[in-house]
């Protein structure tokens, strides 16, 4: 709520302060409440000198009261104001709040009486019938996004009457999104862009527009934890520090340390884990901070609590991340080599880490250690012993891969009278057809496909190495329907979902988990397989090698660096296995035993 000394002016309007008392429990921040205030005050002294009461005032009288205002500002300022769209809407948001707050329903409904009144009527009504038999949506939404599409047709005037609509272009929607977005939170314009794309959706299923708009319309990105407040106050910060101090594990006391660096200097999130050794001058007891936002340094005393050194001590650097320990030789004298392991062998058996991972910390550990021996010599010693510590042997897993009968049994489950489906079953062929990675065959676009005999597209894979890779017929017809149905430019990703951006690989990750399920009820042994994009660039490889395709044209295929990594898929196929058995010499096979070598038959014989 305003403070005291700013509604004193104004104490004698109970409408004034149900307002004020309004917009505190709404969150309005104090220079927007005083503005909003300010802006109500003077529209209820119009009202008043026209001898009209608040609740019976109309559209009309709001009108006047701008057109009073326009001429005033005129007056006093300039002939015209800079931006009228933003100077009109600072006069009418309060209003209309006022209004609101008082009247209940505001603006009031108006029956259409023009035939451009009636058809916007009649496209409101049937949106909303659309939306709620075939969207299923809340009719609270629905009532919300209403009254963003009569904004919408009444901003576009006699070009949104039934004639001329059929003309809408991607730049008058792009012309009322800006428009719109001049006074409004990036929250409120993304929920402004989904009402829009709904609707412009309708006009389209209706028949009205040309081409479907609704997939050129974005709105803008929305964060995770956006709602968090922006500051907090002393009472939560000591809350969250005393919860903090509670955990005395390393990875707690690390964790203290980061919330102490964060509230006892203020600094941003990714300055605090940019940390390096040598931005700690233990003798200097000073702190060097990189700026993420301006790239300057910033030296900064350390904080006498001596929390850094606790925090280090008791995790020593060996993770190669932010807040570590001093480059100085001192902090390095502890035994590294036996440190390094025993932190390994924690991760293997207390976290239960594979032993992939485990080497891949050690990697990381062994990355680290070498840059400490290039700007420390005389750590040279200790960060050795870390680089000493072997790798861990452990079993490698067969290859696992889909057989031909899987294989179909996915392929048919895309349902190819829709879009989606279309898409899916037309990336599907191209991956198993390619043995593509799932990355290599989103990317794809129109330039890098040639669909005319002899059909084969062209790769971008690891290190932005190029490869060619035959198509057949089949997918080169299934590309070339799913273009016709959705034209793409040549720079254009091919592949993209509803919103017409490039389909993500977790998106199509689980559409492949949709389509095994449900074909698993046809070929049970995919409920037992771990299926993914990837699979299927094994399964090409594998059926590749059985089908007797030379080893390096499957490397090449492939796009493997090297022929070890293409020999594994020679190993994994059972079936090729099974045919070089059977070549065998018949003669080398083992026998049964003849019955009359038997022992018990030889036996009865010596007894006769």
């Amino acid at each position: 709520m305003l403070f005291k000394q700013d509604l004193s002016n104004f104490s004698d309007e109970p409408h004034l302060w149900r307002f004020s008392t309004q917009l505190s429990e709404q969150g309005y921040a104090h220079k927007t409440t005083v503005r909003y205030i300010a802006v109500a005050k003077r529209f209820l002294a119009y009202l008043s000198k026209c001898n009209v009461a608040v609740e019976a005032a109309k559209p009309a009288d709001v009108e006047s009261y701008l057109r009073k205002e326009l001429r005033r500002f005129r007056r006093l300022r300039q002939p015209r104001p800079a931006a009228l769209g933003s100077w009109h809407h600072k006069r009418t948001a309060p209003i209309h709040l006022l209004l609101r707050k008082v009247q209940k329903d505001w603006p009031p409904i108006v029956p259409p009486t023009t035939p451009l009144e009636l058809f916007h009527q009649e496209l409101l009504d049937g949106c909303a019938r659309w939306l709620a038999d075939c969207r299923g949506l809340a009719a609270q939404t629905i009532i919300a996004r209403r009254s963003q599409w009569k904004q919408f047709l009444n901003w576009l005037e006699e070009c949104g009457s039934q004639e001329r609509l059929v003309d809408l272009r991607v730049a008058d929607l792009d012309a009322y999104l800006q428009f719109r977005a001049q006074s409004i939170r990036r929250s409120t314009r993304a929920e402004l862009a989904l009402g829009l794309r709904s609707f412009v959706s309708y006009l389209y299923h209706r028949g009205l527009l040309a081409r479907d708009l609704s997939q050129t319309i974005t709105g803008p990105t929305m964060y995770a934890f956006e709602g968090i407040p922006s500051a907090l106050s002393p009472e939560q910060i000591s809350i969250v520090m005393e919860f903090a101090r509670q955990d005395r594990t390393p990875s707690g006391l690390r964790t203290f340390a980061i919330v102490m660096l964060l509230s006892e200097y203020g600094l941003r999130a990714g300055e605090v884990v940019r940390l390096r050794l040598e931005d700690i001058d233990w003798r200097q007891e000073c702190l060097r901070i990189r700026h993420s936002k301006t790239g300057a340094e910033t030296t900064l005393p350390l904080m006498p609590s001596a929390l850094l050194p606790r925090h280090l001590e008791a995790v020593p650097p060996l993770h190669g991340c932010a807040t570590a320990a001093a480059g100085s030789s001192a902090t390095l004298s502890r035994p590294y080599g036996r440190r390094g392991a025993g932190f390994l062998d924690h991760s293997e058996k207390e976290r239960h880490v594979s032993i992939g991972t485990r080497n891949c910390r050690l990697a990381a550990l062994r990355s680290f250690f070498c840059f400490v021996a290039d700007r420390e010599p005389l750590a040279a010693g200790q960060c050795a012993e870390v680089l000493r510590i072997p790798i861990k042997r452990g079993p490698r897993r067969r290859i696992d891969y889909l057989e031909s009968a899987e294989v179909a049994a996915i392929l048919a489950e895309p349902n190819r009278q829709t879009l989606e489906g279309q898409r899916d079953h037309a990336l599907l062929a191209l991956l198993y057809n390619t043995g593509a990675r799932i990355q290599e065959a989103l990317d794809l676009c129109p330039q890098a496909v040639r669909l005319e005999s002899p059909a084969h597209v062209r790769l971008v894979g690891k290190g932005r190495k190029e490869r060619l890779c035959p198509i057949w017929p089949e997918t080169a017809e299934l590309l070339t329907a799913l273009l016709r149905r959705q034209p793409r430019a040549s720079n254009e990703a091919i592949f993209v979902n509803r919103y017409g951006r490039p389909l993500g690989a977790s998106g199509f990750r689980f559409q492949l988990r949709q389509y095994v399920q449900a074909a698993a009820k046809k070929v049970p042994t995919l409920a037992e397989k771990r299926v993914s994009p990837h699979l299927l660039r094994h399964s090409a490889a594998v059926h590749l090698v059985a089908a007797g395709v030379d080893i390096t044209v499957i490397r090449s295929w492939m796009g493997h660096a090297h022929l070890d990594t293409t020999n594994l898929y020679a190993q994994a196929n059972l079936e090729t296995k099974r045919q070089a058995l059977n070549q065998l010499d018949p003669g080398t096979r083992p026998r049964k035993h003849p019955r009359w070598k038997q022992n018990d038959i030889l036996s009865w014989l010596s007894s006769l």
